[in-house]
């Protein structure tokens, strides 16, 4: 599918709108409406399949150093996999239980997490246990990410499958705020853009395993 850039996008705004020689649309107002549909198509792709944002990253280690920052994009900390892969020792590393804070109930060779939000000002982190001996990039995660927000004209729009979408919702604000002769077309447009999407978010799927895997964690914590 096209990814379009904002560029692109406002263009075809103001050409269905024929807005192309009006400024009452000040440029702030039409980033601030396509971020928005962006906001807003975000959440429902977050309800209804957070996998589209599926992504992964490389934490580099330090040794000595237990505290890193997570991914500048992730979405509500939202990691979903934490692995250590050196080339020759690799596991997942699991959530420090309580109980055993500060140290780790696993081995010496094996760090656990904790996500912690001390200040601030230093943000959410990261915290391995017990202390990191290892300098490299083997620390792996898999999280949930952001959508790409708009700010320049070269930004793309990541997320098309919800262009209809989105093109409806910023036409609907332009023309509301215009007192646009297609308004009542624009509200009608947006309710049925905003099914449409609905609609091809429920029949997204990976693959055709359908079989839920059990949240055993319970089992975890009384081990």
């Amino acid at each position: 599918m096209k990814l379009w850039t904002y560029n692109e996008a406002k263009l075809k705004i103001e050409r269905d709108l024929d807005l192309q020689e009006e400024s009452f649309v000040t440029p702030e107002e039409m980033l601030a409406y396509f971020n928005d549909a962006i906001d807003e198509a975000e959440s429902e792709i977050h309800n209804l399949f957070e996998d589209y944002f599926l992504t992964e990253a490389t934490v580099t280690l330090a040794a000595g150093t237990d505290r890193y920052s997570l991914p500048s994009d992730i979405f509500a900390n939202k990691i979903r996999m934490l692995w250590f892969s050196d080339g020759q020792l690799r596991y997942q590393v699991k959530r420090t239980r309580h109980k055993n804070l500060p140290y780790s109930d696993l081995s010496d060779c094996c760090y656990s997490f904790q996500i912690q939000h001390r200040d601030p000002t230093e943000g959410i982190t990261i915290k391995l246990n017990p202390p990191v001996t290892h300098t490299g990039d083997y620390l792996h995660l898999q999280y949930i990410r952001n959508a790409n927000r708009l700010a320049l004209d070269t930004d793309v729009i990541d997320i098309p499958e919800c262009m209809g979408f989105i093109f409806a919702y910023v036409k609907e604000k332009v023309c509301n705020k215009e007192s646009h002769p297609l308004l009542q077309s624009a509200q009608a447009q947006l309710e049925k853009q905003r099914e449409l999407m609905l609609t091809t978010l429920k029949s997204m799927t990976i693959d055709d395993d359908n079989e839920v895997e059990p949240d055993l964690s319970f089992y975890d914590d009384l081990n």
